[in-house]
């Protein structure tokens, strides 16, 4: 045989080979394809698989292989089986080849979809064109979103698809089922529930979540622990001392808490609830309200509940380092201002005594307790804001704005108008008058006595003179003349006397828009006596006051009237006049020494208020 025959034999033979040594199809037995559109999916990769060429071209139509084309290189498949519904990529036809490979078919959407079809695919290798086989499957199981673990209270109820559903490539949204045979709704515990969905291929996809049910009182001492934490957050700051942290905390309970029956056959949690969520609740609940708060900021509390009355009563015995004192955040509800006004907050014995003395027979031993089953609460203690220690309560209250009174005979007199007690323990001290001799309606002097007394037993007393008299203008000069007395001095310069009147008068007289007549000695009178009056009343006073107490000053009359009349003085304390006007204003503004541009502005912002006609006054600083 020649040379010649047998090296072309194995030449051919070895091309042979190399073309079907991966055994998947050749080309002397093509598939043929199904005709599809040309907007399909084309792409082209180079070098490294798995890198998409983004500047891909769209492929033309597949058509039938030629057998005569050229074999597929090495690295090449020949026969790829593709999942329905997703994209044909290059990268799915490389098996080693390093070089560039582009798909030249386009397949449409409907292609992708057709599970158990195949399809004649045409690819270019550089520059080399290869056909290969395509067979779509479906082994792709369907993919769950919105699955989550689940977390409830005992008792409570699950809609386990709300929010969940299955999507499969090929099928699209599939039904699914809930496997939570084991999850007991009723019982503390962790459960698990399997979500399972199958699409028409047979594919299968599980998933699993937990469920959480939580014992329904742990669930509910979480609610309290982290309400509390909110609560306390809200009113403490870190460079308050510890009394001020009790402080802000009780004042928060006191503040938000509303009085709501008697509910006493709640349980503790309960209570704690009703008072932190619901801020309502009965003595019970305010005790227990403050028991959590004060314990969650690590204060020693114990509960005292009242013995020897005609109804419980509960409140706190506090102790946060300095010592135990009672608390009592509950609102009062007796319609007595004088009971009702009362704050029960870190009082000792002695105190909480007194409040049992004050309301006497209404609500008798209100704070009455069993002091053996407790830690002993010392009396007579208050405490000190600069050492920051309890010491014992030698001060007595001080009565501030008694003065002797003058009324017109037969006139009433508001004996406690303008009478404020302060005492260093901080309660709310009431001021009581003896005044048994006083008739009213028969002129002459009578003495009166003003005391307050402290839980701790210290008093205080004030005496000065009621005087009835005849109406008269001397009348007005004697009040005015004992004010005077009472809030001047001769040390005063003129600009400090003239500014005590001014803020007198602003501070005590309540403004009413009625007129009062055209007597100036009258409508001062009425300012003094009675505490109200329109601006012709406050100008009255005013003139009155600065003239006895030695001020020049001058009425002036508001020029041309636009809509009201407008009455206000201007004053010369040695440097020049000033305008003084002690009537309120909308604003609070306080028209004290001001100079004639200062007054022109706010005139002209509020429809020329203070116009008036400088030619008849002198004139006014600038």
């Amino acid at each position: 045989m020649p040379k010649r025959f047998v090296k072309t034999a194995y030449i051919c033979l070895l091309a042979l080979f190399l073309t079907g040594c991966n055994g998947e199809v050749f080309y002397d037995d093509p598939v043929r394809p199904t005709p599809v559109a040309t907007s399909g999916i084309s792409g082209t990769v180079t070098g490294n698989p798995g890198k998409k060429d983004p500047d891909a071209t769209k492929a033309p139509a597949v058509t039938t292989p030629d057998p005569g084309k050229k074999s597929a290189p090495y690295g090449i498949l020949t026969r790829i089986t593709h999942e329905a519904g997703t994209k044909l990529t290059p990268e799915e036809f490389i098996s080693g080849y390093e070089g560039t490979v582009t798909v030249l078919t386009a397949f449409s959407e409907e292609d992708l979809l057709a599970v158990g079809a195949s399809f004649a695919a045409a690819i270019d290798c550089d520059g080399r064109e290869v056909t290969v086989i395509v067979d779509i499957s479906d082994n792709a199981a369907p993919i769950f979103k919105g699955i989550q673990d689940i977390e409830i209270n005992e008792g409570d109820t699950i809609a386990y698809k709300k929010g969940v559903s299955a999507y499969d490539n090929v099928d699209g949204e599939v039904s699914f089922s809930v496997d939570n045979s084991n999850v007991d709704t009723d019982k503390a515990g962790i459960y698990t529930v399997t979500y399972s969905a199958t699409d028409r291929a047979g594919n299968t996809a599980e998933v699993t979540a937990k469920v959480t049910v939580n014992a329904l009182r742990d669930q509910l001492q979480i609610l309290i622990d982290d309400k509390a934490d909110e609560v306390i957050r809200s009113v403490v700051t870190d460079n308050m001392t510890k009394r001020e942290k009790a402080y802000a905390v009780f004042v928060w309970c006191h503040t938000n808490l509303t009085y709501k029956g008697e509910e006493r056959d709640l349980t503790y949690d309960e209570a704690a609830y009703a008072g932190l969520f619901d801020h309502a609740g009965d003595c019970y609940v305010s005790y227990v309200l403050l028991d959590v708060l004060y314990r969650r900021m690590g204060f020693e509390t114990m509960m005292v509940e009242r013995v020897g009355g005609t109804s419980d009563h509960f409140w706190n015995y506090v102790n946060y380092g300095e010592g135990w004192y009672h608390c009592d955040c509950i609102k009062r509800r007796t319609g007595n201002k004088a009971f009702d006004d009362y704050w029960c907050f870190m009082q000792t014995d002695s105190q909480v005594e007194g409040y049992n003395k004050l309301r006497g027979d209404t609500m008798p031993n209100c704070y009455t307790y069993d002091k053996s089953a407790f830690p002993e609460c010392d009396k007579f203690k208050i405490y000190d804001g600069n050492t920051h220690e309890f010491i014992l309560d030698k001060e007595a209250p001080v009565i501030n704005g008694a003065m002797d009174l003058f009324i017109a005979r037969g006139e009433t007199v508001a004996y406690k108008k303008n009478i404020r007690v302060t005492d260093n323990s901080g309660e709310d001290i009431t001021v009581h008058v003896k005044n048994s001799g006083v008739n009213l309606n028969v002129v002459g002097i009578y003495p009166i006595t003003y005391y307050a007394e402290d839980s701790s037993g210290n008093r205080s007393e004030v005496s000065v003179n009621l005087h009835v008299c005849e109406p008269s203008a001397e009348l007005a000069y004697d009040i005015a003349d004992t004010l005077l007395a009472n809030i001047t001095n001769d040390k005063m310069s003129q600009y400090d006397k003239a500014k005590a009147i001014y803020f007198w008068i602003a501070y005590h007289i309540a403004y009413v828009d009625a007129p009062t007549g055209t007597d100036p000695l009258l409508a001062a009178y009425d300012g003094l006596t009675k505490y109200k009056g329109d601006c012709y009343v406050y100008a009255n006073v005013a003139q009155l006051l600065l003239t006895r107490a030695g001020i020049e000053n001058i009425m002036i009359v508001k020029y041309p009237v636009y809509d009201e009349e407008h009455f206000w003085s201007i004053v010369n304390v040695g440097d020049g006049w000033y305008h003084f006007d002690s009537t309120p204003w909308w604003d609070g503004t306080q028209i004290f020494m001001w100079t004639e541009s200062q007054l022109e502005k706010f005139s002209k912002r509020n429809d020329m208020s203070h116009a008036y006609d400088k030619s008849l006054y002198p004139e006014v600083v600038q």
